[in-house]
């Protein structure tokens, strides 16, 4: 078991855990500040760099009834040695410490998951795996 601190976020009513140490910052954007650029899709700018935006409904499957079509939403910069990925969500809700338990051996093949938590309020969260999500968005 370890501990971090850790950045939760929403998308749909599920819960997901970023370690606090590969966020850079939290934004709002709306959808002008999205754009499409062949070959890598979408990309957000942020200080002057072009950052990959990735959707965490779509890459994680995850069901929100159409939550993530807004035109106003959240996004969290993340950094992983000199590459940047910006993940959308619907919400953030706070920043906490959290315990990290690894997965069972059946989650294992789950390549954007690092671990999972239990909150305070007896919910669980996943972590996600920030070196996965930024080696996926810089491939």
């Amino acid at each position: 078991l370890a501990i971090i601190q850790a950045l939760l976020i929403a998308v749909g009513q599920e819960k997901y855990a970023i370690p606090i140490a590969s966020v850079v910052e939290t934004i709002r954007i709306t959808n002008r500040d999205v754009y499409s650029v062949e070959g890598k899709g979408k990309v957000i700018k942020v200080r002057d760099e072009i950052v990959t935006l990735l959707n965490l409904e779509e890459l994680l499957d995850v069901q929100t009834n159409g939550s993530m079509k807004k035109d106003r939403f959240y996004v969290a910069v993340l950094s992983v040695g000199d590459h940047h990925v910006a993940l959308q969500a619907d919400k953030m809700i706070n920043e906490q410490e959290i315990v990290i338990k690894s997965l069972d051996s059946s989650f294992k093949k789950a390549e954007y998951l690092a671990g999972a938590s239990i909150l305070g309020d007896g919910s669980v969260c996943l972590i996600l795996d920030t070196s996965a999500l930024v080696m996926a968005a810089n491939a």
